[in-house]
């Protein structure tokens, strides 16, 4: 079996799991090996139950921080390809990178799911988002609509 990024902090979060492993100092938060790894395996899940196979490119619409750390293991975890886009792009320099790399998941995070730019793909996943004012860890999923 090959090794990539994504396995490598499976391994780690096993001999060390109480360690640090991110530190957002904006947010005064702090993450250990096994969280950040539980919060990627979640988050890798997710993106196996939308039918993300290995070699399928996944966008990222995400700020610094660690949505975007786990959204990079979770997406590496399961062989995908990652196609971080810049949050500070026009929504028409967005809409051509989603089309020209083929992106079939977008990753964003609850304030951008209901922007356009969430249905410029097939399959929008909300990651979350910890702003001021949101709860400290949100659930993980799939877009959900209503009529």
């Amino acid at each position: 079996m090959l090794t990539n990024v994504g396995h490598l902090l499976t391994k780690r979060a096993a001999i060390t799991p109480h360690r640090e492993a991110f530190v957002e100092w904006e947010r005064n938060r702090r993450f250990t090996f096994s969280e950040l790894n539980t919060r990627s395996n979640q988050i890798a899940s997710v993106l196996l139950t939308q039918g993300i196979k290995p070699g399928d490119r996944v966008a990222t619409l995400l700020k610094n921080g660690i949505e975007f750390v786990e959204s990079y293991f979770a997406i590496a975890k399961i062989g995908a390809v990652m196609v971080p886009v810049n949050w500070r792009l026009v929504s028409v320099e967005i809409s051509y990178i989603l089309k020209d790399s083929a992106a079939s998941t977008l990753l964003l995070i609850t304030l951008w799911m209901n922007c356009s730019l969430a249905n410029a793909v097939s399959c929008p996943v909300n990651i979350g988002c910890d702003a001021p004012g949101a709860k400290p860890r949100p659930p993980i999923g799939r877009r959900t609509t209503t009529n």
